[in-house]
């Protein structure tokens, strides 16, 4: 089931006053996590929502205060800087090679289901074995449709690449981390000095 702009923003209650320290963490958390999914969202980048909804954020102390830790599926840089093509060159330190691995077939009916993506269920040409087109005469189950849409998909991006989205970059750079850090440090300072 595809995932909604509107389903993704709300992390924290905005009505939330911290009253201690974990509490002020706890919103820097559900801050940063907000940022990125609706960064992710504005990029039209939600499909399944499993990018999405694997953004999170944990934090503990350190030595010189707090670490936070951000967790997303392994993916996201792919995601984030794109991926060149075998044709076309996006500008990416990431690249699909010509005979390199195969296809995640699983992830592009996922995409193609989550898009709602319609497909004709009767093929009307195949190859045989001896690569001569005939044609079919029965009719393609659901799975196998969507396979067949998700390969084409798939061949057509390895081909073309994947536009970068920069939704983590746009987001979280030095500007950002220092903002963060001092925002952070502000509002526990004026905590301790309400307590």
């Amino acid at each position: 089931m595809p995932v909604s702009k509107l389903d993704t923003i709300n992390v924290l209650d905005p009505e939330f006053i911290p009253e201690t320290v974990q509490d002020v963490l706890e919103i820097k958390r559900a801050e940063l996590i907000e940022e990125l999914r609706q960064s992710l969202a504005d990029a039209d980048r939600v499909s399944t929502g499993a990018l999405q909804q694997s953004i999170d954020v944990n934090y503990s102390p350190s030595e010189k205060g707090f670490l936070f830790t951000l967790i997303m599926d392994d993916y996201w840089k792919f995601v984030d800087k794109g991926v060149n093509g075998t044709i076309k060159n996006r500008g990416s330190e990431f690249s699909y090679k010509r005979g390199g691995g195969k296809i995640p077939i699983k992830a592009m009916t996922d995409f193609v289901r989550a898009r709602g993506i319609q497909w004709q269920k009767t093929a009307t040409h195949y190859k045989n074995k001896k690569g001569i087109f005939k044609k079919r005469k029965n009719k393609l189950s659901s799975v196998e449709a969507a396979k067949q849409i998700g390969y084409a998909i798939g061949y057509r991006l390895k081909e073309n690449g994947l536009k970068p989205t920069h939704f983590y970059t746009n987001v979280v750079d030095e500007a950002y981390e220092q903002r963060f850090i001092e925002d952070t440090v502000t509002k526990i300072v004026e905590l301790g000095n309400n307590g």
